[in-house]
């Protein structure tokens, strides 16, 4: 049975994350090793029922270093779809293991 190691960051932002801005993020997981693993990652933005707001991720790259007592990094751009501007959002990282 798998195993699923969860992670769950949060972000605010002053201005608001308008619409067709991005953001990058660079995470070191602290899980060790990522070999044989699957790496999910979602966003999402604060649940505000007077707002329709839409995050998606674009892209996910899992970095190694030559040090290898150091935790490979998970690199992400995420996108704000809008119609309105998330000022909180969320990401979660799920670590996925045989």
């Amino acid at each position: 049975m798998a195993t699923v190691t969860h992670r769950h960051l949060t972000f605010q932002e002053a201005a608001g994350f308008l619409p067709g801005q991005t953001r990058f993020k660079r995470v070191n997981l602290a899980v060790g090793f990522l070999f044989e693993k699957a790496v999910y990652v979602s966003a999402t933005p604060f649940d505000s029922s007077s707002e329709d707001r839409r995050l998606r991720v674009i892209d996910v790259v899992v970095r190694t270093r030559p040090d290898p007592l150091t935790s490979p990094v998970v690199e992400v751009t995420v996108e704000s779809l809008g119609p309105d501007a998330p000022t909180i959002w969320y990401l979660d990282f799920g670590i996925i293991e045989p």
